[in-house]
């Protein structure tokens, strides 16, 4: 039931928290998707976890599996992974700072496949530019994140 949620929290969770840290996902329609505990129980956080993607393209892409055993054929630059989720993240971003996440902290995750050592550093210079164009944006949270979890990073968006 959670899975869109508990598994970007478990990878970018610790780059924004002490380790002692308990996350507690919440069943609804809140506006957030996980309580923060410290490591004694008391109450610190909210987060709203967002992860950006094209829905349309990966129902097609399943259904290409279904029928004949193999998606879509996807070529991409060196590094270039953030380039077809970027739009995505940042008309997310957009609906985002509309609503009101006072009492959260908001983390707009960008999902990318394992890159390989060659790309790591294009893909973080990618990374930072979007971030550069997110932190234009006022978001009315407590703080806001992009992780990127493949790179093991988390950029704060100042908006």
């Amino acid at each position: 039931m959670f899975i869109d949620e508990i598994i970007p929290l478990s990878q970018f969770a610790h780059l924004i928290y002490p380790s002692d840290t308990f996350f507690q996902p919440v069943i609804g329609n809140q506006g957030f998707d996980v309580e923060v505990f410290d490591g004694t129980g008391k109450f610190i956080d909210r987060v709203e976890i967002a992860k950006p993607h094209d829905g349309y393209a990966k129902a097609c892409d399943n259904r290409l599996v279904e029928e004949r055993g193999f998606g879509k054929i996807r070529v991409l630059d060196l590094g270039g992974q953030l380039d077809e989720p970027a739009p995505w993240i940042a008309r997310t971003a957009n609906d985002k700072s509309l609503k009101d996440y006072g009492d959260c902290t908001l983390v707009l995750v960008a999902a990318t496949l394992p890159p390989l050592e060659q790309e790591l550093q294009d893909l973080e210079v990618r990374a930072l530019e979007l971030v550069g164009k997110l932190n234009g944006m006022v978001f009315k949270a407590k703080r806001a994140f992009l992780a990127v979890p493949t790179l093991g990073k988390c950029y704060a968006i100042e908006g």
